[in-house]
């Protein structure tokens, strides 16, 4: 299978499955038309869903190599599907992010449940803290988010940062993006 493939039979299958799920990542920049390149899916799905969204992934043919309160992770097995990770949606503002989450087509025309903006500069922001290694790449798609972001929810982007200790970088990513 292809990531196109993967992305379109993935947002087909979790849909009927009834699964709450948002699409983050790179494939989320990509439907909000920031082209990046990525080797694996993300996505955010709601901790009841996550035993059907299992299922899913399983008769698909990702097996299953993590697993911990916060995150999933799933590697081809034997279809040779791209990795995927999963982050469990159980605290207030993840769940809000799925809540909001909007559909959208995604490469390959495939209509998927995405992210706001916002919220992936929420994720940006968190895994800059979690992983400071990949600090310049997540500063980029941040970067490109806010430039790109028609109207974006200025409130909801500096309460991120706040959430992390980084509140500064939050007002100062606003003032270089304020629109006139």
């Amino acid at each position: 299978m292809s990531y196109v493939g993967d992305l379109a039979v993935l947002a087909r299958k979790l849909g009927k499955a009834g699964v709450r799920y948002g699409l983050a990542g790179g494939a989320a920049l990509a439907a909000h038309g920031i082209a990046r390149s990525t080797v694996d899916l993300d996505l955010l799905v709601e901790k009841e869903d996550l035993a059907r969204a299992d299922k899913v992934f399983l008769a698909l043919g990702w097996k299953r190599i993590y697993r911990s309160a916060n995150v999933s992770h799933y590697r081809g097995g034997r279809a040779g599907r791209v990795p995927l990770d999963v982050i469990h949606a159980f605290r207030t503002e993840s769940r809000r992010m799925l809540k909001v989450a909007v559909r959208k087509r995604v490469p390959g025309g495939a209509s998927a449940r995405v992210l706001r903006p916002e919220d992936l500069i929420g994720l940006k922001v968190q895994a800059m803290v979690n992983d400071p290694g990949r600090k310049w790449i997540d500063i980029l798609d941040i970067e490109t988010l806010a430039d790109r972001g028609k109207r974006l929810d200025w409130r909801r982007v500096v309460e991120y940062y706040r959430i992390f200790g980084r509140e500064a970088e939050g007002k100062a990513l606003r003032e270089r993006h304020r629109r006139t």
